[in-house]
């Protein structure tokens, strides 16, 4: 075989994997550097930040996708990521010293431990800036394949461990921090939330095919 018959299917594969290697990237670069809350000279963090933002924002879409389904599906998966980011991984919405900042002094709810404005704050946050405007123009500037799966089963595997030691790793690093855990029952609570919101975005029907 010659070296461009070598170099082309390599190509084709890196063409097909780009849109998906772009969304595994911006969504922490939005959600994180873009918004102001790491600044730019920490971008050496982007690698760690990476497989929480951006693997969740990749199986997010391709859940959507792949199963013909549109923003709401991927809307409501965000909010589902929102919760567990903020309550489950990073545990930011139940910590009232989080990262030297007061998130329950504001509308605080104190029998779920939360504040009222950061939980909205908070869960719209990831639903718009983390996986929300990712998505939106990595798909823009990918039109012909703006609503078909980007992944295959191997790369679906490959984001899914990704996400899970992504999170291992913030959640770790939170904990090694402040030390702090939420109650069980707060936990299961948004646990609860997390599949609720998921099962709602599944529910939601497919999106007819169009007629030829």
């Amino acid at each position: 075989m010659t070296r461009e018959g070598v170099l082309q299917p390599r190509q084709g594969v890196a063409r097909r994997l780009a849109p998906a290697a772009g969304l595994f990237l911006l969504a922490p670069l939005v959600a994180e550097y873009l918004l102001g809350n790491v600044p730019m000279a920490d971008i050496g963090g982007l690698p760690v930040l990476a497989p929480m933002y951006g693997g969740g924002a990749l199986l997010i879409r391709e859940a959507a996708r792949r199963t013909g389904r549109g923003w709401p599906t991927m809307i409501l998966l965000a909010a589902a990521y929102g919760v567990l980011e903020a309550c489950l991984i990073d545990q930011s919405l139940f910590n009232p010293s989080f990262e030297g900042h007061d998130f329950q002094s504001v509308t605080p709810i104190p029998w779920l431990g939360v504040s009222a404005h950061y939980a909205l704050a908070f869960v719209c946050g990831h639903v718009i800036w983390s996986i929300g405007v990712p998505i939106a123009l990595v798909e823009a500037l990918t039109p012909r394949r703006s609503t078909v799966p980007w992944l295959g089963l191997p790369g679906l595997v490959v984001t899914g461990v990704l996400f899970v030691l992504g999170s291992f790793v913030v959640f770790q690093s939170m904990l090694s921090e402040g030390g702090f855990v939420a109650p069980a029952p707060r936990r299961i609570g948004a646990a609860v939330v997390v599949l609720l919101l998921a099962g709602t975005a599944f529910a939601l029907g497919r999106r007819p095919r169009p007629t030829l």
